[in-house]
């Protein structure tokens, strides 16, 4: 993976095998500031790469605020479809896996559709990924 950024809370790249924006979060605590700046980079990775795929690793991302729920909902999720993003992976704690009644998901923004697909581990996400950025 190359990477782009990198702090003790993230390291963020692209890796060309996939295709792909990757954020690895490496920390529970993290400011509002720094979620929302380590999603604006992803963005400018993902326009700079020409992509269309992210796969985030939150395994070690704590609870998010509502207030940046919302931030991703109504301002980053509506920019990152505009930027071109399609395939998302989601990296999850097996704990939060076994909680979620599934793990693949549409979501329908500005009437362009980006699949999400959730794992436990980053060697399955990328296989989808991979296999997705082919189609």
């Amino acid at each position: 993976m190359n990477i782009h950024f990198e702090a003790p809370h993230i390291t963020i790249g692209f890796d060309e095998t996939v295709g792909a924006v990757v954020l690895q979060w490496k920390q529970l605590s993290v400011g509002s500031e720094e979620f929302r700046s380590a999603l604006n980079t992803g963005l400018n990775i993902l326009t700079e790469q020409g992509s269309q795929h992210w796969l985030a690793d939150v395994r070690h991302l704590g609870f998010i605020p509502v207030n940046d729920q919302d931030w991703t909902n109504h301002d980053w999720y509506p920019r990152a479809v505009q930027m071109g993003i399609r395939k998302m992976a989601l990296v999850l704690h097996p704990k939060a896996m076994s909680h979620s009644s599934t793990n693949h998901i549409f979501r329908r923004v500005s009437n362009i559709t980006i699949e999400i697909m959730m794992f436990d581990n980053e060697t399955d996400a990328k296989q989808w990924l991979a296999k997705n950025n082919t189609e």
